[in-house]
């Protein structure tokens, strides 16, 4: 997610926290790669504040209440855990952004002056997934945005400009990481 939604929460009582990928790290107390393809709960990554925290929330008057409870937990783990961030990740991420995810590992590599190899163990560590797993993503991410943002442009002509080889290529990433064909969301 590259930007931000205003939902009403008048009538929700409950709401979701997105971590932007170079970032979750900072919130948890173990590694990302162990969290990676499951659910986790909480008391699991925070152990007794998480308890707390739901005691908080539960006692709060109402939804926006219980969002300030959670933004100030989530400010102090952040303080707790400042500086935990691999010099190599973040210049790796800033880079991959910058350039819409359109590149590949060792262009990433050689523009940091680091091996493929160093490049895959802090992003494992940081991130829990690979550089080329994240770079898919994000290219598949940016993608998205693209034709939402012109939808009379070519799906294969966006696909190609985005680095996918071809019109087949680009539709199995789609039904892949969206679960459904293009023409089933476009359509």
């Amino acid at each position: 997610m590259t930007g931000y939604e205003t939902v009403s929460l008048t009538e929700s009582s409950s709401f979701g926290i997105r971590f932007y990928p170079e970032h979750a790290h900072r919130f948890l107390t173990c590694p990302v790669s162990e969290l990676k393809g499951g659910h986790v709960g909480l008391d699991d990554l925070w152990g007794t504040r998480a308890g707390d925290l739901a005691e908080q929330a539960g006692e709060a008057r109402g939804i926006q209440e219980r969002i300030e409870q959670v933004e100030r937990s989530l400010l102090q783990a952040l303080c707790r855990n400042e500086g935990r961030t691999d010099p190599l990740f973040h210049a790796g991420m800033q880079y991959i952004f910058s350039e819409q995810a359109r590149l590949s590992v060792r262009a990433v590599a050689d523009q940091l002056g680091t091996s493929e190899r160093n490049l895959r163990r802090a992003f494992q560590c940081s991130l829990g997934i690979s550089p080329k797993e994240l770079l898919g993503i994000l290219r598949f991410q940016f993608f998205l945005q693209t034709l939402r943002a012109n939808p009379s442009s070519p799906f294969t002509d966006v696909a190609l400009d985005m680095g996918y080889y071809d019109q087949p290529h680009a539709i199995r990433t789609f039904k892949r990481l969206y679960g459904l064909l293009p023409h089933q969301v476009f359509s």
